[in-house]
């Protein structure tokens, strides 16, 4: 059970991982105008976590994914501004489901960009249509990961919901991975930009 291959040691390694990644995250993203690129490169890193890579395997990403992700950076800001405006508010239901619906978008736009090469509109498209396909695996953890980080609010700080991030991309990662690699693997084999 204590073995260096065993399920229980694999588990408190991943956890380890995520911590380590969170707390970069955090420093990394502390300037708001840095969030999404330090969202990219935390999808980036879960997803090496997740396929069991070295943590900072290929940690340079192309020019092509650079292309594609400056358009991106421009959507998870104007996102986070809307996020914002809807905080300032009193937050009712569709609030949380406007945040939520923004927060699986953002997320699964960062993760078909990761992993497949597509054209941005296609990226863009894709990502919309699987959000609302899989609407239990996206939007529904999201309202789940804002119903508890609200309730987390009025008993620790702001602070406590950003260092569980990366624990919630990765249960993200593990709910969709496989539904995203049959889903557009075998589609995007022969894709160009």
């Amino acid at each position: 059970m204590f073995s260096v291959d065993g399920k229980f040691y694999r588990i408190l390694t991943n956890m380890m991982l995520l911590f380590s990644v969170n707390f970069l995250f955090t420093l990394a993203s502390w300037p708001l105008i840095t969030l999404p690129v330090t969202l990219l490169y935390l999808c980036h890193l879960v997803l090496n976590i997740y396929q069991h890579k070295k943590l900072f395997a290929k940690l340079r990403l192309t020019r092509k994914i650079w292309k594609k992700a400056l358009p991106t950076f421009a959507i998870t800001l104007l996102s986070l501004v809307s996020v914002y405006l809807l905080l300032i508010n009193k937050v009712n239901f569709i609030g949380l489901f406007i945040i939520a619906t923004l927060l699986a978008f953002n997320i699964c736009i960062y993760l078909l960009l990761l992993l497949f090469d597509m054209k941005l509109m296609q990226l863009y498209r894709m990502a919309f249509f699987y959000m609302l396909a899989y609407f239990y695996k996206t939007i529904v953890l999201c309202i789940g990961l804002l119903f508890v980080a609200f309730i987390a609010v009025h008993f620790f700080t702001w602070i406590i919901i950003v260092i569980l991030f990366s624990g919630y991309l990765y249960l993200f990662v593990w709910l969709n991975f496989n539904t995203l690699m049959n889903s557009f693997g075998q589609k995007n084999k022969g894709s160009k930009d």
